[in-house]
Formats: C-alpha cells, sequence, structure tokens
C-alpha cells in the first residue's frame, strides 16, 4: 500500500510544475506572491522611519530585509504548497478515473464470459439429451451411426470451450478482484 501512496505523491509532485507553467496561473501566482511580500514590507517599514541615527537605520534596513526574505520564504512555500495540494488532488481525481474505467470493463468482460458460459452449458445439455434420445432409439441408432458420431464429436468440442471459457472467466474474476483490492 505504501507502493501506491509513494507513485501517487510522486506523479502529484511531478505534475505541479504543470500546474504553473499555464500563463494565467504563473502571472497569478506571481502577482499573489509579490503582493503580500509587498504588504507585509509596507507594514515593516515602521522601525525605519522612525530611526534617527546612520546606524539605526543600518541596522532597521538588515533586519527588514531579513523579515522580507523569511516572509518572502514563507508565503512562496505556501504558495508552492497549495500547488502541490492542487496537482495532488488532479492526480487522485485522474486515478480513480483510470481504475474505475478499468474496473468496468473488467466487469463487462467477466459479464460477457458468464453468458457465453450460461449459453454453452445450455447447448451441453441439448446434445446430452439428443445423445440420451438416440441411445433410448436404438432402431436410429443403426440407421444413422455417422450423426450419433458427429453429435459425440460436437459435444466434445463444446465441452472443451466450456472448460476454456470457465477458465478465462475465472481469471478474469481474479484479475478484476485483485484490481478492485491493489
Amino acid at each position: 500500500m505504501g507502493r501506491f501512496y509513494y507513485k501517487i505523491f510522486r506523479q502529484a509532485l511531478a505534475d505541479t510544475p504543470g500546474l504553473v507553467s499555464s500563463n494565467w496561473l504563473a502571472i497569478l501566482m506571481s502577482v499573489v506572491i509579490l503582493g503580500t511580500v509587498f504588504l507585509i514590507k509596507i507594514q515593516r517599514q515602521q522601525s525605519y522611519r522612525e530611526a534617527t541615527t546612520r546606524r539605526e537605520k543600518l541596522a532597521a534596513m538588515r533586519d527588514q530585509w531579513k523579515q522580507n526574505l523569511r516572509d518572502s520564504f514563507l508565503v512562496t512555500l505556501a504558495a508552492w504548497t497549495l500547488l502541490f495540494a492542487m496537482s495532488l488532488a488532479k492526480t487522485l481525481y485522474t486515478d480513480h478515473r483510470d481504475v474505475t474505467l478499468e474496473a468496468s470493463t473488467h466487469e463487462k468482460e467477466r459479464d460477457a464470459a458468464r453468458d457465453e458460459n450460461g449459453h454453452l452449458r445450455n447447448k451441453v445439455g441439448e446434445l446430452e439429451n439428443e445423445v440420451r434420445h438416440l441411445k433410448e432409439s436404438p432402431a436410429a441408432n443403426r440407421r444413422d451411426d455417422s450423426k450419433q458420431f458427429a453429435t459425440e464429436a460436437a459435444r466434445r468440442n463444446i465441452q472443451k470451450r466450456l472448460g476454456e471459457l470457465v477458465n478465462a472467466g475465472l481469471s478474469l474474476q481474479a484479475d478484476w478482484e485483485s484490481s478492485r483490492q491493489g
């Protein structure tokens, strides 16, 4: 299960720059980051204005730069975290849609195999009834041995095909169940 989460997070991380590569989002992210930092910077300029000596102004400016760098980093980190969350949601949705589509395909294949299996079982029953009827009427057997041989051969072929379909149906069901669990 851990590999699944690793795959999802890795895909979301790889898709995150793709979200920014669209022009409107890149411009919006730049405006939001710079605007937020600018608003924080305006609030912090009070200490520089209140300083009277050159030394106090330099100390205030240095403190302001440190604060601006920290604030810029935090705002940028928050923006990229938001983009990563958007990318993660998109990746989860896409993965869910693909798994659901694959599961419905397996269900359709399983249902088709069951229908064909039922049809072949009915055909085998009909042939067995015909063989039983032929065995009960000895005169018909003597008159048409070739028909009985052909009926037996057809019955064997149908039983063989029925076995193949049952195996294919079991295999499809196992694949479908493993895709639902995995």
